[in-house]
């Protein structure tokens, strides 16, 4: 290893001597040190001319309080002529001043080393401030090439709006203004992106002298029309895991720490995958060879009966799915070894780092296998069919067809004969619907577990007029949906409202059941308006009194 050429500044003699001393241990990471390439600086000016006349000092290690030009004084300069680049800096001061000091020299320096300190602490604190920092440019390059998209984005937004306008660009006034708002580390959210968008707009027609006011409705619709395209456009799964191999690829070493190696590979991954997994609404798993093969006919036949039906939401996350299931090939081809070092030969002798990676490569298989495609899977066919159950001609159609039926995919293939009876066992699983209901009124109850289940056996329906057992029953069994009679009053509660709210903060599964939308009150239609006014952020469903089995299964299964 080459020696590291490296100045050392302080006004105490006492302080260069000891950092002089633990350089010298060579117990500081990447660096190698040898007496003839240390130099001393008492006070920044002295600094600034050893920095003038030796080129190949790269490394800088600085007192901040200092007669004459101070060390932060000294950063100022070295950054107005273009030196600061080239150098590794520290500043060496106490806690106390290290608060005050300001937001650029901690921008441009590896990080403060803090007195009082011996060589050994000295050695340890740099080589934490280079992983440190290591980490922190890491991150602040991930940061730049995300501005990179959202610059270019900014661009092709404003020449859109005026090209709608019919306004003229210049390019070259544009410019300056784009690359200002990006001059920092910061992400960006899409709130702040489409404020950035506007100022940037107002700055160019302030600096054409245009009396054009922005016309914010034209621009909001073309933002919205590449940010959130109905927020069905391309996961973009593939192009985003190839970035990351490649950067990865690009910074790590034979040396890198699991740290390292987790922050450069295995959490941005991991974040790709997280992001697929928001774009969906509900966690309920459905086999995706159960499902995922008969999307399509089922499509052409609800096309059919309805020209207008709408697809296109239902088609691009049959799209999304195609690229999960190409994701999933990628991630699975680095669950052997061998391809890692394939991409990676640096790895190749470290048995540590290859089991590692195998580990969270296979559970990022996993994870796409038996939680993000299932996922989709159902994402798919609820979308599917709450388009299907909102347009009149083919909920109509289907209400006459399937009478009684639940409508679903294999109860509406299996009525247009695209599916065989034999066929329809493996769908069995599917229809049993789990239902707890509590409610006083056992006539009310009798209902649900008689006249109800004697059209739609399938359906598992429990009956509670106690709270305490519904609660227990929670516990053991996963209900789908919940139905509370708003009437229901015990020892404890004195109405089910109350007692929603309580299962909602003490009973871990109704929290479940309320994000999936399957949380009922039986309601009159003066109850039905105080909760509206007591404007509850709960998704919830009403089953409006007086009821009977036509009521319930329309409301349940064709309005929800």
């Amino acid at each position: 290893m080459q020696p590291t050429h490296v100045l050392v500044i302080d006004d105490s003699k006492l302080i260069t001597k000891l950092v002089t001393k633990a350089l010298l241990t060579n117990k500081i990471k990447n660096h190698h040190f040898t007496p003839e390439n240390i130099y001393i600086a008492h006070d920044g000016m002295q600094a600034f001319e050893i920095l003038g006349k030796n080129k190949n000092i790269s490394l800088v290690i600085s007192d901040v309080m200092m007669p004459i030009l101070n060390g932060e004084e000294l950063i100022e300069i070295l950054i107005d002529i273009g030196k600061i680049d080239s150098l590794e800096l520290y500043f060496i001061t106490t806690p106390n001043v290290a608060t005050s000091m300001s937001p650029t020299s901690k921008e441009y320096s590896v990080g403060i080393i803090h007195k009082p300190f011996n060589d050994i602490t000295f050695c340890e604190q740099v080589n934490i401030l280079q992983l440190q920092y290591k980490t922190k440019v890491q991150k602040q390059t991930e940061i730049k090439l995300v501005h990179e998209k959202q610059k270019r984005h900014i661009c092709t937004w404003i020449d859109s709006y005026f090209a709608q306008k019919g306004f003229i660009l210049s390019t070259q006034i544009l410019l300056p203004f784009v690359e200002s708002e990006f001059k920092h580390y910061n992400t960006i959210d899409n709130d702040e992106l489409y404020m950035m968008l506007s100022s940037i707009l107002e700055n160019y027609f302030a600096e054409i002298k245009s009396e054009n006011i922005i016309d914010f409705g034209v621009l909001r619709e073309i933002y919205n029309s590449w940010h959130k395209p109905d927020a069905y456009s391309s996961l973009d799964l593939e192009n985003n895991f190839q970035d990351i191999i490649t950067h990865a690829k690009e910074i790590l070493e034979d040396t890198s720490t699991k740290e390292e190696i987790q922050y450069a590979l295995i959490h941005p991954i991991n974040h790709i995958l997280s992001l697929a997994k928001k774009n969906i609404k509900h966690t309920i798993p459905l086999c995706y060879d159960d499902f995922f093969p008969y999307f399509f006919d089922l499509i052409e036949l609800l096309s059919k009966l309805d020209a207008n039906f709408q697809t296109k939401r239902v088609l691009a996350l049959i799209s999304h799915i195609d690229e999960i299931q190409n994701m999933k090939s990628k991630i699975f081809n680095y669950t052997d070894a061998s391809k890692i070092v394939e991409v990676f030969p640096i790895f190749k002798e470290n048995k540590k780092t290859l089991s590692l990676l195998q580990h969270h490569f296979k559970h990022f298989y996993n994870q796409i296998q038996n939680e993000l495609v299932p996922y989709y899977v159902y994402e798919v066919n609820s979308t599917l069919w709450n388009q299907a159950k909102s347009t009149p001609v083919i909920a109509n159609y289907l209400k006459e067809k399937l009478k009684n039926k639940m409508p679903n995919t294999h109860n509406a293939l299996y009525y247009f004969k695209k599916i065989e009876k034999e066929e329809m066992k493996k769908f069995i699983k599917y229809d049993k619907v789990k239902i707890g209901i509590l409610s006083n009124n056992r006539e009310l109850l009798s209902i649900f577990k008689n006249k109800l289940t004697e059209h739609l056996p399938l359906l598992e329906i429990s009956v509670h007029t106690n709270a305490a057992i519904l609660q227990s029953s929670m516990s053991i069994t996963q209900y789908n949906t919940l139905i509370i009679d708003l009437d229901f009053q015990d020892t404890v509660f004195n109405n089910g409202l109350q007692l929603f709210n309580y299962f909602q903060k003490k009973v871990p599964p109704t929290l479940e059941i309320t994000n999936n939308k399957g949380i009922y009150f039986l309601a009159s239609a003066k109850q039905v308006e105080v909760l509206h006014k007591k404007a509850t952020k709960t998704d919830y469903n009403i089953l409006l009194k007086p009821i009977n089995e036509k009521n319930i299964y329309n409301k349940m299964f064709w309005e929800s």
